[in-house]
């Protein structure tokens, strides 16, 4: 059975039955695309906003001086990253560790083949600041904009120093694309409710970085199961706008259940081209996957 068939038999299996939604998701490219450029990159922002893809999800964290970049983890990976003139990395290399000047002109990212995606191009560059991703963003006013907080305790600034430059740089650009931000941590979307109006999401469950999501994903589907809690209650516990969900977990009762409520879905990431063909007729909200010009969604 190819992987592409595994993944359709293990979405099948979590949700039972779906479908038969009025409206169909709204396609965001995850981490701008990744199937198409290096994730989280300068190519891939101002490629997705060319493509005019309808949303587009990046990841941000923060250097030393609280400056907004561009990147999946509180590091640079060691799979996709090198030193400035090429070389590998030698450890974990903690982007709270460095400033925005050190960072630029110490690293790389992009220029090597990304294992997961390999049928993206291959471009060598510093990380994006959020900065130049908004700028770019002028060109796009009607894409939706999904902000994951890559915000974890000791391995980053704080929540407060993530909502003020976060927050602090959309204000001032005054966007009117449709923009919220998510987190697996609730205390995270505290900070940002605080600093000012804006639209959260509850990722649920919250993968920490660097573990593998599989064990998570498959404990967590076993809490909804035995009805000892659900991605419904957590997200009204946590006071989001939203939840945003492994596809694995999309549930058609639990989506109605949500929208009931007043949440808005979003699920990520089905990347075949059967789960995004299954799960374009689902009643969710948004649909995030790295292969956003596959999904028939966009027909």
């Amino acid at each position: 059975m190819t992987c592409a068939r595994l993944s359709l038999l293990a979405a099948l299996l979590a949700t039972a039955c779906g479908g038969g939604s009025d409206t169909r998701p709204v396609i965001v490219a995850h981490r701008a695309s990744a199937s198409l450029w290096p994730e989280n990159s300068r190519t891939a922002i101002h490629g997705s906003i060319e493509r005019g893809f309808p949303g587009i999800e990046f990841d941000v964290t923060l250097t030393r001086d609280e400056v907004p970049v561009l990147a999946h983890d509180p590091w640079l990976s060691e799979t996709l990253c090198t030193t400035a003139d090429g070389a590998p990395l030698s450890g974990r290399v903690f982007i709270q560790d460095l400033t925005l000047e050190e960072l630029q002109q110490g690293y790389r990212c992009g220029g090597v083949p990304n294992p997961d995606m390999p049928g993206a191009e291959v471009v060598a560059d510093t990380l994006m600041t959020l900065d130049e991703a908004l700028d770019a963003l002028v060109a796009a006013p009607e894409m939706l904009v999904h902000v994951d907080l890559k915000c974890e305790p000791d391995l980053t600034p704080s929540a407060e120093a993530f909502a003020e430059q976060i927050m602090g740089r959309w204000e001032a650009r005054g966007l009117p694309n449709p923009m919220y931000v998510d987190s697996g941590l609730p205390a995270v979307l505290d900070a940002f409710r605080a600093r000012g109006p804006v639209t959260t999401s509850l990722s649920w469950p919250w993968f920490p970085a660097g573990v593998s999501p599989t064990r998570i994903v498959l404990d967590h589907e076993l809490i909804t199961r035995l009805g000892a809690d659900n991605w419904v209650h957590a997200a009204k516990r946590a006071k989001a706008d939203g939840v945003v969900i492994p596809y694995q977990m999309a549930d058609e009762h639990l989506i109605r259940m949500a929208h009931h409520e007043g949440l808005k879905v979003q699920v990520f990431s089905p990347n075949t081209e059967e789960l995004l063909e299954y799960f374009c007729d689902w009643p969710m909200d948004v649909l995030i996957t790295d292969f956003p010009q596959e999904a028939p969604c966009l027909d």
